[in-house]
């Protein structure tokens, strides 16, 4: 049986285990496979060590090399096994090495296809399953299986390197890098079913996503990021009431809200701006902001906020969604738009912009139908908006999520 402590050890430092495994075995599949036999070794240890990472860590190392043995590549590993059997001998109890951002900027390799980058990131990253990555991007799970294997066999097969590359070669890795920590910080905040949510933590991902920044201290984009993660960060502890009911954003008190974290977004927003702003960061097709920064002066709008009585920055909302919709015309980016423009134009203007998305593509997503419900009550359209809701609840797994869905609809039986 797992105990909590290591429960809370696996939920905290998967990440790090797999990252530093990978690294020195540069072979994501075998350290997934030992990082496993380890977990099943540690649920029959009688005695629980003082250090579960530390111990769950030298027995991956041992595990993997029995799997190369039994691989029949004893002469070819054979070296490699002595020096790493000694050093894992020599290890201190708290020796970990820190490779994430090596595991990281090895997925997001130019050998390894564009399409599958972010996909093997999410795996190795959150955890996440070929189905919950598919869900992300709206495409079939088996696609999605297909591109993580492609591309755990090319990383595992083109020798390549799991450390943090030069710094010429940031730049080409940097969009799949950035996406991922976007991905995996959606995926590690409350909110995220516990069937879906990736074993890491939110604060983890932003220590991640602060130290690109600083990796890159001249990509204007990887300080957007932090500084989006950082904005939505403050905002936590306002997201549920004292009752565990959520609360949506223009709803939510900023007083409630963690004014220094506020604070530390603000500054790499405005680092973000001012780099924008160069004539060397501007390409000579590059005519608009980058996606990245409009989003982090979208959550911007939202903390600048003082007052829950303050007029909500609607207007100014819908005016940044539409800058964003010029150049990154995805069906997430007009959801949210059509949700500002309906607080701005009102719901029928929303429901003409939800008509244009394919529901083909939206059937499986929740926050599609919630919104369209949304709209279709405000207009007087109460069955469809009940049917809309339903549909919605039925693929809403987090029960506060579930429970915010069922009261607005209970409220149409009125």
């Amino acid at each position: 049986m797992m105990t909590s402590s290591l429960a809370d050890t696996l939920n905290r430092r998967r990440f790090e285990l797999l990252a530093a495994l990978s690294a020195r075995f540069r072979d994501i599949d075998l350290a997934e496979e030992a990082l496993s036999e380890a977990c099943l070794r540690a649920v029959s240890q009688p005695q629980p060590p003082s250090d579960w990472a530390a111990w769950l860590y030298r027995t991956a190392v041992h595990a993997a090399i029995d799997q190369l043995r039994r691989r029949q590549h004893a002469r070819r590993h054979a070296e490699q096994e002595q020096q790493l059997r000694a050093e894992s001998a020599d290890m201190a109890d708290s020796t970990i090495p820190d490779r994430r951002l090596a595991l990281i900027f090895a997925c997001g390799h130019p050998a390894i296809d564009a399409t599958s980058r972010a996909a093997l990131m999410l795996s190795v990253v959150c955890g996440l399953t070929a189905a919950q990555i598919a869900t992300a991007f709206l495409i079939p799970a088996s696609t999605i299986a297909q591109r993580l294997t492609r591309a755990k066999r090319k990383l595992s097969g083109a020798g390549i390197i799991f450390e943090i590359p030069g710094q010429k070669f940031w730049p080409e890795r940097l969009n799949a890098v950035l996406s991922t920590l976007e991905v995996a910080y959606i995926r590690s905040t409350p909110g995220v079913p516990a069937s879906e949510a990736g074993p890491i933590h939110a604060n983890q991902i932003i220590e991640l996503a602060d130290l690109v920044s600083t990796l890159l201290p001249e990509e204007s984009d990887a300080h957007a990021v932090s500084a989006t993660l950082n904005f939505s960060e403050a905002r936590r502890r306002a997201k549920a009431d004292c009752h565990g009911n959520m609360v949506p954003l223009d709803q939510q008190a900023p007083e409630d809200w963690d004014q220094g974290l506020i604070a530390v977004a603000r500054r790499k927003l405005e680092r973000a701006e001012r780099i924008s702003r160069t004539p060397a960061a501007k390409a000579p097709t590059a005519r608009h902001p980058s996606p990245r920064l409009i989003k982090a002066q979208l959550q911007r709008c939202w903390c600048e906020r003082l007052s829950l009585h303050a007029p909500a920055p609607w207007e100014a909302v819908l005016q940044l969604y539409d800058q964003l919709v010029a150049i990154e015309d995805s069906p997430f980016t007009r959801l949210n738009r059509a949700v500002a423009l309906g607080e701005v134009e009102g719901a029928a203007a929303a429901l003409s912009e939800l008509n244009q998305l394919s529901a083909d593509r939206m059937s499986q997503f929740a926050p599609y139908h919630a919104v369209h419900a949304a709209m279709l009550a405000k207009t007087g359209e109460t069955s469809q908006a009940i049917a809309a809701y339903d549909r919605a609840i039925t693929l809403t797994e987090d029960q506060t999520e579930r429970s915010f869905l069922e009261k607005q609809r209970s409220e149409l039986d009125r």
